[in-house]
């Protein structure tokens, strides 16, 4: 990859990763993560399953005892029984960058905007739908939309690029969820 000498870091993150297909958190997020595990990590800074627990309680999840353990044993990349910050980071990455959105939903999305039925949507087709008709974007955020998901850089994007962006989902849209979620509890 070839470097401009102006570009900033985090322009070369987006690149990389709009290049590699992967999402991930900011560097003040992971920063922020790794701040809220070192509160509920021992010495060692690692964590045990009940500190895990404990810690998962404080950020609003509720988990037995059957799904913690089921956790660690799928976090543990090192086999010690214990979580480091970056498994915990990886956690984090599972549950707040990943939508449950079913493939069939994301598929018929798809097709929705695949006005041709070409197998790709194309600059035009996500146009008309998301500008014209139900004028959520701008044609620029279209044209950055396309030119961030476009991951193999040919102007389209076909059913995986398209579905790697539907399964994406922000922390702060995550977070926004659940208010709106605990906030409709609140009201009934």
């Amino acid at each position: 990859m070839e470097l401009d000498d102006d570009e900033d870091d985090a322009d070369l993150i987006a690149r990389v990763a709009r290049i590699s297909g992967r999402v991930d958190f900011t560097m003040e997020q992971k920063d922020e993560f790794n701040e809220v595990f070192l509160n509920f990590a021992d010495d060692d800074e690692v964590m045990d399953l009940t500190s895990l627990g404990v810690l998962l309680e404080a950020l609003g999840e509720d988990i037995s005892d059957g799904q913690l353990k089921d956790l660690i044993h799928d976090l543990d990349s090192d086999g010690s029984g214990l979580v480091s910050s970056d498994e915990f980071i990886e956690l984090m990455r599972k549950r707040l960058l990943v939508s449950p959105v079913g493939n069939a939903d994301i598929r018929s999305s798809f097709d929705l905007l695949d006005k041709d039925g070409s197998g790709f949507v194309d600059k035009e087709e996500i146009t008309n739908v998301v500008v014209d008709f139900c004028k959520k974007l701008t044609t620029d955020e279209v044209a950055e939309l396309i030119r961030w998901c476009d991951i193999n850089e040919d102007g389209q994007l076909d059913f995986a690029e398209f579905s790697k962006i539907m399964n994406q989902m922000t922390v702060a849209e995550k977070q926004q969820l659940r208010f709106i979620e605990e906030a409709s509890l609140v009201d009934e």
